[in-house]
């Protein structure tokens, strides 16, 4: 309907550039945003001059968005296809640059009409992916009126989404219905998007390309750490918030009965405040932490803290169990690294947003936890018992292993779309 793009172009799109100016003066985040979108247009325009022939524009909204979509620029790049990589925020930008695996790799510009069709006029797609779920009204609506092909891919649309419900149910509805096809990451995704968009026939259960990136990185990566992490048993706790400092008392509790534990913390943001409340509480202890940073190879502490960004998948490989952060806040990260090297992983009650996440649980992969007793319960029971949290681990790893191939299942789709019989 005409009216939801008039009010989005006339009072949202103003009021969201405002809002971002004004939030830019007191976050570092949206300042380097807003400084990264202002150099896209001339950026583009001297790329595009120097490089000709077909190409594909992939948007993610931050580093796991982008990380799954990881595979499908790799097929992409092997058929001869130029890949752009748009993204939206900071931590997605500095992943997509760290993994130099696109062609071009951007900021995506504000989503206003005149800036993304000068985004569209310079680059020229074929066609534009979208992962998960960042959707930008402008940049759906202005693809097909221009008839690019507009896919998303691994469609995600949580049961509570706001996106189901009210004024923005009517809002989502006319956005997405501009959507070409709509690869959901499981039958339960489809059949939202199809109780979102009953007049649509383009709505597909699929898949989740994520497996695939992730069982890649499980196979091919490894960072070296000192001995005492690489024998014995290890408990990972990655991308933790301090509102789930209870997951490091409780590991401090019990390895004072079972010494030969040794822990792994990764912040979900390594800053200052956090890491040093850590390291306060572990040193008051009697566990002594070191700093990734300022690892030895002769280095005797049972207790590593991460302070850079990015290098935790590959952490997962020394693991015997997990705790993914986010959980006790709006929503779990990751958890699909943890299961693709076989570990049971643990999670906090909101993560009904991570369809990996509740297949976990189904499967008997994963636990989700409602507070610091749930959590130490079913942390002990599988620490103290090997043989529980082998059964749990082969299950996480049978989920993951199951899930791949998906990609190369994609490119047939998109092939359809970009060499028309």
């Amino acid at each position: 309907m005409k009216i939801y793009r008039f009010i989005y172009n006339t009072t949202v799109v103003p009021f969201m550039q405002i809002g971002f100016r004004l939030a830019g003066c007191f976050h570092r985040k949206v300042r380097e945003g807003l400084r990264g979108r202002s150099r896209v247009l001339p950026e583009i325009r001297r790329w595009r001059e120097n490089h000709k022939g077909g190409l594909i524009i992939i948007h993610s909204a931050s580093a796991g968005e982008f990380e799954a979509s990881v595979p499908l620029i790799e097929q992409l790049k092997n058929r001869g296809i130029l890949t752009v990589s748009t993204v939206f925020s900071p931590s997605g930008y500095h992943r997509a640059v760290k993994t130099a695996v696109s062609d071009l790799i951007l900021y995506l510009p504000a989503d206003s009409r005149k800036e993304i069709n000068r985004f569209y006029d310079i680059l020229l797609p074929d066609l534009l992916a979208i992962s998960k779920h960042d959707f930008w009204p402008n940049l759906i609506w202005e693809a097909e009126r221009r008839k690019i092909p507009t896919l998303l891919i691994n469609g995600n649309l949580p049961e509570k989404s706001s996106r189901m419900n009210g004024i923005l149910q009517g809002f989502y509805r006319v956005t997405l219905s501009s959507l070409t096809h709509i690869y959901a990451v499981n039958r339960s995704h489809a059949e939202r998007f199809k109780k979102l968009l009953p007049a649509s026939r383009n709505i597909s259960s699929f898949g989740d390309t994520r497996f695939d990136r992730v069982v890649s990185i499980a196979k091919n990566s490894e960072i070296p750490l000192p001995l005492q992490f690489r024998q014995g048993p290890v408990f990972i706790a990655g991308s933790v918030w301090l509102q789930e400092l209870f997951v490091l008392e409780v590991f401090l509790d019990f390895k004072r009965e079972h010494p030969e534990w040794k822990l792994i913390w990764v912040p979900h943001e390594p800053s200052e405040n956090h890491i040093e409340t850590v390291s306060l509480k572990l040193h008051t202890a009697g566990f002594p932490p070191v700093k990734f940073s300022e690892i030895e190879p002769d280095s005797d502490n049972e207790v590593l803290i991460m302070d850079k960004v990015g290098f935790l998948p590959p952490l997962y490989r020394y693991a015997e169990l997990a705790f993914v952060g986010g959980g006790f806040g709006k929503g779990v990260h990751s958890v699909i690294e943890p299961a693709a090297f076989g570990i049971p992983v643990f999670f906090g009650p909101n993560y009904q947003v991570s369809a990996e996440a509740s297949a976990l649980v189904e499967c008997g992969g994963g636990y989700g936890v409602k507070n610091r007793r749930e959590f130490e319960e079913v942390f002990n029971r599988h620490a103290l018992v090997q043989k529980t949290r082998k059964e749990a681990g082969r299950k996480a790893l049978q989920l993951v292993n199951q899930r791949t191939g998906v990609t190369e299942l994609l490119m047939n789709e998109i092939e359809k779309y970009i060499l028309p019989v």
